[in-house]
């Protein structure tokens, strides 16, 4: 049973909580997820609020009381005027973290959004949020592991709640074919191993796509993916994946923060839900074509995510150490052809630094390039799609968070307390997203009364896109159609 609770002063209901797998715990450990047993006699009344281990909260002697193993829940937030009615847009976020920490509530409230949805001359829309396991919890793979595991769990885990809307969101008010995923960082970069699921060959459980700074890093090598595996059996001082199905919680939660420390996750090639890179599936045409998208990069998506090198002999050994097992060749015209030296004079019109330098790259690899594969996908194919550019300085990675969760009234914030809440915050850019973001749900093209622009427009053959910025709302070219990219999309990944 499930008890519902109307939010007063803006009129809405919140469902919170609401199970959606069997809690992936014991011999369900590192496995996809299965639907949950039916039990008529527990009340869920959305009180008790469930996380995924975190990374983070373990790094201190502070752990946050949310955090569960048994944590595959979602919420649906639903305009009273829609509960009572059928047909209304639906929105999906799926929340980034670098596939190591987030929650479905970690941007705290969709009111704002919401409201800016009813705003719009609409009954609004209807917000839903799931958990997905992060870490070693969600991103394990590799051949032993896969013996007896599931791959990119995670992924498994977002399809799963996106198929329970399709099967309930119905009760709600919801339209199953009026589904529009949005999310940022990782939520971005697995919106598009959605996309390009089981090599192209299954249909998506949702219509629109709204693909904010999608992150992920390549990493195909078998060999890469064992060893991780295998760093994590060590780290939890077992020697096989049935062990450690059997270890208590707080073991395995102190051996995902080791193995995060020395190693990072990402989506990985596993044959099934992951057969290629996606920039590689979709070159190939090897996705979803039936759905629609809007994509969004921000100015600047590196400059945090970049290690502090001051010379270019560590840039190379940054890039040799990210990209193991890459032939010699590939590493060189890397180094020296794409971002060469800073003295070397040929880049002077990109960098000027060593960190300038391991920045572009960093950010042309796991960010700006999989934005680009996506928007020249659609144009080579001549379907409509649409791309903007976050430009509010210093425009980096999840400035555009609190942006998208503005709540007039309240403060900016990223909803973990975290680094983008205390960057420049520009109203007008936030109503105007807000603006694209709802629009696009209800109507599947972006617009605003508030960006001076007579329509948003398409990206098409001359990769158009339209930034917004604290000196206001134009269309530009867009920065990441360049040869850095195209190279990233063939040469790399043919």
């Amino acid at each position: 049973m499930l008890i519902r609770a109307l939010q007063e002063t803006r009129s809405y209901y919140n469902f919170s909580n609401i199970r959606y797998a069997a809690p992936p715990v014991g011999d369900l450990r590192f496995k996809a997820p299965v639907r949950p047993v039916t039990n008529r006699s527990v009340i869920n009344d959305g009180s008790v609020d469930r996380i995924c281990p975190q990374v983070s909260s373990t790094n201190s002697s502070y752990r946050d009381p949310r955090e569960t193993e048994d944590c595959l829940f979602l919420d649906v937030i639903v305009p009273q005027k829609v509960f009572h009615g059928k047909g209304a847009p639906v929105l999906v976020w799926i929340y980034g973290g670098g596939y190591t920490a987030g929650s479905k509530a970690a941007e705290r409230t969709p009111s704002g959004l919401i409201q800016r949805s009813i705003t719009n001359s609409s009954d609004g829309v209807i917000y839903v949020a799931m958990n997905y396991r992060v870490g070693a919890f969600g991103w394990l793979s590799g051949p032993t592991f896969q013996d007896s595991g599931t791959a990119n769990a995670g992924l498994h885990d977002q399809r799963f709640a996106l198929q329970w809307v399709q099967d309930n969101i119905h009760l709600f008010g919801g339209d199953k074919d009026r589904v529009t995923v949005f999310g940022e960082s990782a939520g971005g970069g697995s919106i598009i191993h959605q996309l390009t699921a089981y090599g192209g060959r299954a249909k998506a459980p949702f219509q629109q796509a709204v693909v904010q700074s999608p992150a992920w890093l390549p990493f195909p090598s078998l060999y890469g993916q064992e060893t991780l595996f295998q760093n994590f059996l060590k780290a939890a001082n077992v020697s096989s994946l049935e062990e450690a199905r059997k270890l208590p919680s707080e073991q395995l939660i102190l051996a995902n923060v080791q193995l995060v420390a020395a190693s990072s996750f990402t989506p990985s090639i596993d044959g099934d839900f992951v057969t290629q890179d996606p920039k590689s599936l979709l070159r190939h045409g090897l996705y979803d074509k039936s759905v629609k998208w809007m994509v969004g990069h921000n100015t600047n998506e590196s400059y945090t995510l970049t290690a502090p090198v001051t010379s270019d002999a560590q840039v190379d050994a940054y890039i040799q150490a990210v990209l193991p097992n890459t032939p010699t060749a590939v590493l060189e015209y890397l180094t020296t052809t794409l971002y060469p030296p800073v003295s070397n004079g040929t880049a002077a019109a990109l960098y000027s630094t060593p960190f300038e330098r391991l920045a572009l790259m960093v950010g042309d690899a796991s960010i700006l390039c999989n934005a680009f594969a996506l928007s020249s996908t659609a144009a080579s194919a001549q379907n409509e799609t649409y791309a903007y550019l976050f430009a509010v300085s210093p425009g980096y990675h999840g400035q555009d968070v609190p942006h998208t969760y503005y709540d007039p009234g309240s403060a900016p914030s990223s909803g973990d307390g975290g680094f983008a809440a205390t960057l420049p915050f520009n109203t007008t850019v936030a109503t105007v997203l807000q603006d694209y973001i709802t629009s696009f749900a209800m109507t599947g093209v972006p617009t605003s009364a508030l960006d001076g622009l007579s329509s948003f427009v398409e990206y098409g053959q001359d990769a158009n896109l339209v930034s917004l910025s604290g000196g206001g709302i134009s269309v530009q070219a867009d920065p990441t159609a360049n040869e850095r990219c195209k190279w990233w999309g063939l040469a790399m990944l043919s």
